[in-house]
């Protein structure tokens, strides 16, 4: 059985000879109740307290729950898969892209640097060979041609 503060307010007891003094018992029943009371109403006022964060609880697993059964979902893993490889695929198509670009610039660097080369070996062997000439006549005695 529980008790409530009315319980405790309202007990009597039997007059025994030599038994307390009633008066004394009531107040003290008296403060025993009001203490009671006010611990049930603190108890009640917790449990609303709980319940209320229970309910708020439930609702944010309920919506962590289909947030989290909608990221385990398989199909909905796939398409997240999908995404992802695709967008892989077109960030490496775009650093191919650009890797060919300056690669085939490179190439035309080179060729342009192969071209100046040889035109420059060409004028120098040209010039070479005319210094080669001029400096052995200078150095050849003059001829008497009669």
């Amino acid at each position: 059985m529980r008790l409530t503060y009315l319980d405790i307010l309202e007990q009597c007891f039997h007059d025994k000879w030599k038994g307390y003094d009633k008066k004394e018992v009531d107040t003290f029943l008296h403060l025993v109740a009001e203490d009671f009371k006010e611990l049930n109403e603190e108890l009640k006022q917790l449990h609303r307290q709980v319940e209320q964060q229970e309910q708020t609880l439930r609702k944010l697993e309920a919506k962590d729950g289909k947030n989290k059964a909608a990221d385990l979902d398989p199909e909905a893993l796939r398409a997240k898969a999908r995404q992802v490889i695709e967008l892989a695929r077109r960030e490496a198509d775009e650093h191919l892209a650009e890797v060919d670009r300056e690669l085939t610039q490179i190439k035309r660097e080179v060729e342009a640097l192969r071209r100046e080369k040889r035109q420059l070996m060409q004028a120098a062997g040209s010039n070479g060979a005319a210094y080669s000439t001029a400096s052995q006549n200078k150095h050849e005695p003059a001829r008497n041609v009669s």
